[in-house]
């Protein structure tokens, strides 16, 4: 595949944050609206085009909804659906990567999965990172010696 730059206007809906996630809900809605941007450009996903990307934004959103449905009243279940937002994520990521340098791809979708895949990346990092710091935050911490 060839270098391709986008030059087209193009929803950024998970652009970079200046500040970390607040919650997991933050994340959440960061990933609901980048799925919709995406479903938006019907000629580059839809059920019959580029199905697997479909697929994946489907996985993604359930995981999402189940994230926001948390009540944050029991961490372990709210852990375990960070978790498994960030793994529906990471396997999309790939998805992207591999629509994206397959052979007969045009260069237009080829620009999108691309563009697709760097803004999951942004969710991805936002999401391990506060998952790393709720993690870190409620590790039992050794008695003190003294």
């Amino acid at each position: 595949p060839t270098l391709v730059y986008v030059t087209q206007a193009v929803p950024v809906a998970a652009s970079p944050n200046a500040q970390p996630i607040k919650s997991p809900q933050d994340a959440a809605n960061n990933l609901l609206a980048l799925i919709k941007a995406t479903r938006d450009d019907t000629d580059f996903v839809s059920p019959t085009a580029h199905s697997g990307i479909n697929d994946d934004l489907l996985l993604m959103e359930k995981s999402a909804q189940a994230l926001l449905g948390d009540n944050g009243q029991d961490l372990a279940t709210t852990i375990n659906d960070m978790t498994t937002m960030r793994d529906a994520i990471a396997t999309s990521i790939a998805n992207a990567d591999k629509v994206a340098y397959r052979q007969g791809t045009s260069e237009d979708d080829e620009s999108k999965a691309l563009l697709l895949e760097m803004k999951l990346k942004m969710v991805h990092v936002d999401l391990t990172k506060y998952l790393e710091s709720v993690q870190i935050a409620t590790k039992p911490q050794a008695p003190a010696t003294t």
